[in-house]
């Protein structure tokens, strides 16, 4: 009888704790601002008590899968590498507690019985959440940042052509722009198949967020989502979810459009956009205010930095969405990104790798966020600066874990495919988790990580519900 009943009250404290970091995680930045740093490692501190009380529940048996003995393999190979490299042990306990906290939820969520219909106040909590970023983005965007964004988060922002970017809450375009597509991707699953009903209104700003953010990453994952459209309505013979979700991003793109006029009316003036003028440069006047946060500064890619030519007005009036592609097409993109941006972050793992071919050169030494805490000395040896951040899952995985560590993670990553195989939207989602990882450090982006395991197992339950009751 007690073995039951502690059963049923972690499967009630894991359903109201989904909801909580479906609240916390992502204003997880906002509420450090107004509180102490270490308030971000509260949901940390929770999983892992769960994960305990858990176990103990399971009577310490594990009941591990085949991804899980491949994930703890990625991390013992990653610890031994740590001790040859002689690097900071610090530095893997970091980066360590950053890729693995979520990957323990997603083992909880896997040893409990919530059934479809426990997600569902999580899934209500997404859809809140996303709806007040998206909200807030506006008036952001609106107001260029003066109202109610946190001015130093404003002041923070390294690269002028990132100003007329959305931000939200999250404090980063491109985590922004991809919380609010994949929890986009939960909200479809629940009015397809369990007949949740949506406000067509809510997928609407999820686009118009996602051209406010300017992320091209997410508009290029945003492909995964329309492919599959295709694919079921010529499997479905009815092209109208297609032509419906056609039209939902034309009216956000247009409405994108709207809010660029109305900004340009309404000509909000603040410290933050005072330090940039309508050519492109910043206000003498001001003096320049690094930043230590690497969340302002998503990106290496130059594509951020300002350019030169004295034709190009980032800060004008023109779509940021619109900009960025142009500059992505311009060449000059390209040039830049072999300098200093991404290509130059792969032409340098790939010369680290040559020196540490097998094992790496051990967690958090080249561009995760252990390595903004602590910096690695082999960032002297190859020129690195001090907050330099990888912005790609794999070449860091492949620098810091060698041949040995890669090869391990692609297994897990081949067994995560296996398990997701026969489920459509499992596949989808996370078919578009990976491929972000090609743009960021997705594996240590708690919020990003949250979104994944709970929708791998939420999309389950419902199949599971059907051969119980048959």
């Amino acid at each position: 009888m007690g073995y039951k009943n502690m059963e049923k009250s972690i499967n009630y404290l894991t359903k109201w704790l989904l909801v909580f970091f479906a609240i916390f995680v992502p204003f997880r930045e906002l509420i450090a601002y107004y509180t102490v740093g270490f308030a971000k490692f509260i949901p940390d501190a929770l999983v892992w008590i769960l994960f305990i009380l858990v176990i103990i529940k399971n009577k310490f048996k594990l009941h591990l899968k085949s991804y899980d003995y491949l994930y703890i393999g990625f991390l013992s190979l990653g610890f031994f590498s740590s001790l040859i490299n002689h690097t900071s042990i610090l530095a893997y306990a970091l980066q360590f507690r950053s890729i693995t906290t979520m990957y323990i939820l997603f083992y909880i969520l896997r040893n409990t019985n919530l059934t479809s219909k426990d997600f569902k106040p999580c899934v209500i909590t997404l859809i809140g959440v996303t709806t007040i970023l998206i909200t807030f983005g506006i008036f952001e965007h609106v107001s260029s940042k003066c109202l109610f964004y946190p001015e130093q988060w404003a002041l923070d922002i390294n690269y002028i052509s990132n100003f007329t970017r959305v931000y939200s809450l999250v404090k980063n375009p491109n985590t922004f722009a991809i919380v609010i597509f994949m929890t986009m991707l939960i909200v479809f699953y629940s009015e397809e198949e369990l007949k949740y009903k949506i406000p067509k209104i809510y997928y609407i700003l999820v686009f118009l967020g996602i051209f406010l953010s300017a992320s091209r990453s997410t508009l290029l994952a945003s492909c995964f989502f329309f492919a599959f459209l295709i694919y079921y309505s010529f499997k479905r013979k009815s092209f109208k979810k297609l032509f419906m979700f056609l039209c939902f991003l034309a009216i956000a793109f247009v409405l994108s459009f709207g809010l660029d006029y109305l900004k340009g009316q309404i000509h909000y003036v603040c410290q933050a956009n005072f330090l940039v003028h309508d050519d492109g440069n910043k206000d003498p006047n001001i003096p320049d205010k690094p930043s230590n946060d690497s969340s302002s500064k998503p990106s290496n890619d130059s594509s951020s930095k300002p350019s030169n030519d004295s034709s190009s007005k980032p800060f004008g009036d023109n779509n940021a969405m619109i900009d960025r592609w142009h500059e992505t097409i311009s060449g000059n993109t390209l040039v830049n990104s072999a300098n200093n941006g991404r290509l130059f972050i792969i032409k340098t793992g790939l010369k680290i790798f040559k020196d540490y071919p097998i094992f790496g050169t051990g967690f958090g030494t080249y561009g995760s966020a252990a390595s903004k805490m602590v910096t690695p000395s082999l960032y002297e040896k190859y020129q690195l600066y001090e907050n330099f951040y990888s912005d790609n899952d794999y070449i860091k995985i492949f620098v810091e874990t060698g041949i040995l560590g890669t090869l391990i993670y692609g297994a897990f990553v081949i067994s995560l495919v296996a398990f997701c195989w026969k489920n459509k939207y499992k596949l989808m989602m996370l078919t578009v988790f990976l491929f972000i990882g090609m743009f960021y450090n997705v594996s240590e982006m708690q919020v990003m990580c949250l979104i994944l395991y709970i929708s791998l197992i939420f999309f389950d339950k419902k199949e599971g519900e059907k051969i119980v009751a048959n």
